[in-house]
């Protein structure tokens, strides 16, 4: 699946190009499986014609006119690859494509696992996408990263067949059918399919209580449950949760969030000013632009809003943490 990667035209300005790009890819990317750790040299080019809308000094970048981005090709839908031919493909490919050509930049491509600490301070990439955002407790300088704005949303969903939204609100679980008869109450104990040892595990369980926890061991076992009525609810990651559910034309409809819902950022080195503020600006244009838009619903089906979707929490605080639980 070489047309995975936009190829040079002669005469098309590289915003064409990259629209072009997200729908081939679109159509032909859609087996996404894990790969080893890879560099992809597949680039982009701009037009040397258009001026890019964001400024970027050669210093700024390990190889002057190439935005190598870091990915964790084990996250789909954030970051895969083809079962074809090995192609890297996802949301954030797709992020990256649109971030350098804000900056007028080819992209190159490599899969760096979760050294993302490491990636960047040996200069292996210039920036890493699909870091989720970190915890208003935790501190940034701590972590030796800079991070963007969050550009997609990340937490543990609920699942439902039939999905009423229920606006702009925060629940907690003792409260919840109350509110939106659709919606599960702690005290009822509702069943919940996971996936064991997840995130989604841990959440459903901090909220609901261990009694609602139906364990499968992997992410199409949970669906098949909702799906044959087995239990009302499903729990997962919600990229995870869409993207399954998109590629299996399936009927089940994010009803809620689970906790509070995150985000994932794009980061660079706290040192690289440069790259900060090209960053910055390329980021908030992609958004403002809808590519965004056309990212989420290539991948997931939807666009996500989460002043739109409903976010059930625990009754009570919690000193438990997610850092034995696994991710879908």
């Amino acid at each position: 699946m070489n047309e995975c990667f936009p190829k040079r035209v002669k005469g098309v300005p590289m915003k064409c190009r990259w629209l072009r790009y997200v729908s081939i890819v679109s159509a032909l990317c859609v087996a996404v499986v894990c790969a080893g750790c890879v560099s992809f040299d597949h680039t982009a080019s701009h037009d040397p014609s258009r001026n890019p809308p964001v400024q970027i000094l050669p210093a700024s970048l390990i190889q002057p006119g190439v935005l190598t981005v870091g990915l964790n090709a084990k996250t789909a839908p954030l970051a895969g690859s083809s079962s074809k031919d090995n192609h890297m493909c996802g949301i954030d490919v797709d992020l990256a494509y649109a971030l350098a050509d804000q900056m007028g930049l080819k992209v190159r491509l490599v899969d760096i696992g979760t050294d993302t600490q490491d990636a960047l301070e040996k200069k292996r990439v210039d920036v890493v996408c699909g870091v989720e955002q970190q915890s208003a407790s935790a501190s940034k300088e701590q972590t030796h990263l800079w991070y963007t704005d969050t550009y997609i949303p990340s937490g543990v969903a609920l699942f439902v067949r039939d999905a009423q939204h229920t606006g702009e609100r925060i629940i907690p679980a003792d409260r919840a059918n109350s509110i939106s008869p659709s919606l599960p109450v702690a005290h009822s104990k509702p069943k919940i399919a996971v996936q064991s040892s997840s995130k989604s595990a841990w959440a459903v369980e901090n909220v609901f209580g261990d009694e609602s926890l139906v364990s499968q061991n992997s992410l199409q076992n949970v669906f098949d449950q909702l799906n044959s009525g087995a239990v009302p609810y499903a729990s997962c990651d919600v990229l995870a949760g869409l993207y399954f559910s998109k590629q299996h034309n399936s009927t089940v409809s994010l009803l809620a969030f689970v906790q509070k819902p995150h985000g994932y950022c794009v980061v660079t080195s706290p040192k690289n000013t440069g790259m900060q503020q090209a960053l910055t600006t390329a980021l908030a244009n992609v958004k403002a632009q809808g590519y965004m838009r056309i990212i989420e619903q290539k991948w997931l089906g939807c666009t996500l809003d989460t002043s739109r979707i409903a976010t059930v929490v625990s009754s009570q605080s919690s000193s438990r943490t997610f850092a034995s639980a696994t991710q879908e």
